[in-house]
């Protein structure tokens, strides 16, 4: 098994710890560099997830939970009700 690889929510033993070395201690001046952006998932407070050379993330457009690839394009399109 690589290093970094999770194959299930919060790692390989489900306790959200990493067995990775060499991370930073703290943030440089100014955050991480930001590596990518996208605007078209609408509101969201959700982190991206990983599975079969993809990744992706959820969103809320029209109060329709959505699930988006990396690049912003829906790929569950059916989405669910919230609030």
């Amino acid at each position: 098994m690589s290093t970094g690889y999770r194959p299930q929510w919060r790692g390989v033993n489900r306790d959200g710890k990493s067995s990775e070395t060499g991370l930073l201690k703290k943030w440089p001046d100014g955050g991480p560099k930001k590596l990518r952006t996208v605007d078209s998932i609408g509101d969201a407070f959700s982190t991206a997830s990983r599975a079969d050379k993809m990744v992706y993330t959820t969103g809320m457009v029209n109060k329709r939970g959505v699930i988006f690839d990396i690049n912003g394009n829906k790929v569950f399109r059916k989405g669910y009700i919230y609030g």
